[in-house]
């Protein structure tokens, strides 16, 4: 009787001390938290993709099914979320008092369209043409892409140097997406101009200034052959008056338009 009471007792203490381990077990997750970090199985994702959260504590424990994701400051059920808007958005978990660090997710506009373009619609006659590819979703796709003159072959890069007048279209292509057509307005090259400077020197042979004045014309035509001179020889056409000179320029149009 002693026996079986003795075997009674020490199965019961077996049984609570199994109880116990299992109790302090199911909870060992989330005993002696300092820390928490987080990540994310995608980081670059579309509108309508999910992505699934997880989480560690300072430990290296799996503490996902513990802690409470949010999503820009929002709670979220379970620990995945389908991004309904592009933008960024800001991943962080808690768990009591515990904030973990903050993931970002970059949710993109899904790819339907590209487009082609330039610089300008309008160029002359051996002007370099520089074109660029863009996806409806504003991402640059101008490396990736091919662009082709219609009626003619691919280029080599994104570069086209007009060598024809006239209008022209291209397209460019990238995976399985063709942009409408781009159309350009080739003219001819603009003709080019050599510009001078005129120089009008009005002189008289009573004036005391003049030489200096010629002197420094000679320098200017020392240094440059894009200056062109024109003297006006001023006087009185009265042989009686003191400033008579038998070579002057009648050029009163001139004096009165810049009021000599």
């Amino acid at each position: 009787m002693k026996n079986y009471l003795f075997f009674s007792f020490f199965t019961l203490f077996a049984l609570a001390s199994c109880g116990g381990d299992e109790s302090t077990g199911s909870s060992s997750n989330v005993t002696n938290i300092a820390s928490i970090f987080i990540s994310a199985d995608l980081s670059q994702i579309e509108i309508a993709d999910t992505t699934t959260f997880s989480a560690v504590s300072n430990s290296g424990v799996d503490i996902t099914n513990d802690v409470t994701f949010s999503v820009d400051g929002n709670p979220i059920s379970g620990n995945s979320h389908t991004f309904q808007e592009e933008g960024l958005f800001s991943i962080t978990a808690s768990y009591e008092n515990i904030i973990s660090n903050t993931i970002t997710i970059n949710v993109s506009v899904p790819l339907s369209s590209i487009t082609l373009s330039s610089n300008s619609n309008s160029y002359f006659l051996g002007d370099i043409v520089e074109f660029q590819v863009t996806g409806n979703n504003g991402e640059n796709l101008t490396n990736q892409a091919t662009i082709s003159m219609i009626g003619s072959s691919d280029l080599s890069g994104n570069q086209y140097t007009t060598t024809a007048e006239g209008v022209f279209s291209f397209t460019a292509t990238y995976d399985s997406f063709t942009s409408p057509e781009y159309e350009i307005t080739v003219l001819p090259a603009p003709t080019k101009f050599e510009q001078n400077v005129l120089i009008e020197d009005y002189t008289g042979t009573w004036c005391g200034y003049c030489p200096r004045i010629s002197y420094a014309i000679d320098l200017v035509k020392e240094q440059t052959s894009n200056a062109v001179v024109v003297a006006i020889h001023r006087g009185s056409t009265d042989p009686g008056n003191s400033s008579y000179d038998p070579y002057n320029f009648s050029a009163g149009t001139l004096e009165n338009l810049i009021g000599l």
